[in-house]
């Protein structure tokens, strides 16, 4: 559950009546603060297993994020999956730097990688002369849409990014 926090300054503003001073209080700052991780922001995560993805998600999808996880694991990394009812989330020992959302209907799997504010443009530009689709996804993440046999096309530059994204996590 989300724990709002207010956050609000004010100032005084004095004000001179004959002999008196008056202050009159004034709102220069109110801001809304959410606390807790990613996590909590997103909702309550409620964990799931491969079987529930494989009623849930085209086969196409789930290979899709099957091929990330060798592409991880490849690298020399040790991949951690966790399946959730609204995601599948992939990190190694850091936090967790992808999220697959496969889908029933289509053949791709959509994919969201932290890699930073800094990196985010090169690696966007560098996906797109490759001819895979990819949009700017909140602050420094990039969303794909993966099929394996991209993933096959491309693993040089795929592998770039995971790496970039695993040390994004340890931060």
């Amino acid at each position: 559950m989300r724990r709002k926090q207010r956050t609000a300054a004010r100032r005084a503003l004095p004000s001179q009546f004959g002999d008196e001073v008056v202050l009159q209080f004034i709102r220069v700052l109110d801001t809304y603060e959410f606390g807790g991780d990613e996590e909590e922001e997103n909702g309550p995560t409620e964990l799931a297993d491969r079987p529930y993805w494989e009623r849930r998600a085209r086969p196409e999808a789930l290979a899709a994020v099957d091929a990330v996880v060798a592409l991880v694991s490849a690298s020399g990394s040790e991949p951690k999956v966790t399946y959730n009812r609204t995601h599948i989330a992939l990190g190694t020992s850091g936090y967790y730097f992808a999220r697959f959302f496969p889908r029933k209907i289509a053949t791709d799997c959509p994919v969201r990688l932290k890699v930073g504010p800094e990196q985010r443009a090169a690696f966007m530009t560098r996906l797109e002369e490759a001819g895979l689709e990819a949009e700017n996804r909140g602050q420094g993440s990039i969303q794909l849409f993966l099929k394996p046999e991209q993933i096959r096309q491309h693993t040089s530059l795929l592998g770039e990014l995971l790496q970039a994204a695993e040390q994004w996590s340890f931060r």
